[in-house]
């Protein structure tokens, strides 16, 4: 880990070395960082596109089941929005 309360020392006394090995402990950890958020995201990702084609299945079973009744839902919110276009273009 970074040791942020060191004593400052004058610039001309700054050792490079110690400078280096602390901006690879640095780049070690946001890459750390990085590499760990993404495999997260990516967990979540396929989480979220399995339970969408889950509930997508589902709808699609339950409209299969209810055939008739979705017909006529489908009918009557075409004739719906039908009527108020038709109604907001007058």
């Amino acid at each position: 880990m970074l040791n942020l309360h060191r004593e400052q020392k004058p610039s001309h006394l700054i050792d490079t070395d110690e400078l280096y090995a602390e901006l690879d402990a640095l780049r070690r950890s946001v890459n750390s960082l990085t590499h760990s958020f993404g495999d997260t995201a990516s967990h979540r990702a396929a989480k979220a596109r399995a339970f969408a084609s889950e509930k997508a299945e589902e709808a699609e079973d339950l409209m299969k089941d209810h055939l008739a009744a979705s017909v006529l839902i489908a009918l009557g919110l075409g004739a719906l929005v039908g009527f108020l276009i038709g109604r907001s273009t007058d």
